[in-house]
């Protein structure tokens, strides 16, 4: 091999590698929440993220991200569908996040949700949650949000909804910087 093939070669390889698009593995795509800027910056911080888009109902996910979701429950047939908020995860996650704004701690959050055949909410059961604020917010939100309920072989049925958030470290929000209200706390006792 003379110079000229071997430097034909490698430009015909890096010419087809660089026609590639350059693109994210599809199984490694992450969606994030974004909160409000902090007081003094622009910079929106991330409040969650997950492989499920936080704004689209079930029905709009795609293949990959229904069977992501569908692997969060076991013993689901082929044409079972899980239960799912009816306007997205974003029904659960935006309030939860406001929430903690005032609540502040960090950890993990598990909640178990049983949703019946109507698409309401029969229980809520918290297994774990860094403080007792979030986990009675975290059951409240649940209560107030509306599921297309679980389809089995067809047909409407209960099921539980697992949500598990890794709740970001937060200190609670002062609500204002007035020397005479710093130190008040947000329930007004004293």
């Amino acid at each position: 091999m003379n110079f000229n093939t071997v430097f034909f070669f490698l430009v015909v390889v890096a010419l087809s590698a660089a026609s590639q698009p350059i693109t994210a593995k599809e199984d490694q795509v992450m969606y994030n929440l974004y909160g409000t800027a902090p007081l003094g910056t622009k910079m929106r911080p991330v409040e969650a993220k997950s492989p499920i888009p936080f704004n689209k109902k079930y029905s709009q996910l795609s293949q990959r991200q229904q069977n992501i979701f569908r692997s969060y429950f076991e013993g689901l047939k082929a044409n079972d569908i899980p239960p799912f908020p009816e306007n997205g995860l974003q029904e659960i996650y935006k309030p939860l996040v406001e929430g903690h704004k005032r609540v502040g701690g960090g950890g993990e959050l598990l909640v178990f949700t049983e949703i019946n055949e109507g698409g309401g909410v029969n229980k809520v059961i918290v297994y774990k949650s860094p403080s007792k604020e979030l986990a009675d917010l975290a059951t409240t939100i649940m209560f107030n949000t509306k599921f297309k309920p679980a389809s089995c072989d067809g047909e409407p049925c209960t099921m539980e909804f697992p949500f598990l958030y890794d709740v970001p470290q937060r200190f609670k929000q002062v609500r204002t910087l007035n020397k005479q209200d710093f130190y008040k706390r947000d329930d007004n006792r004293p």
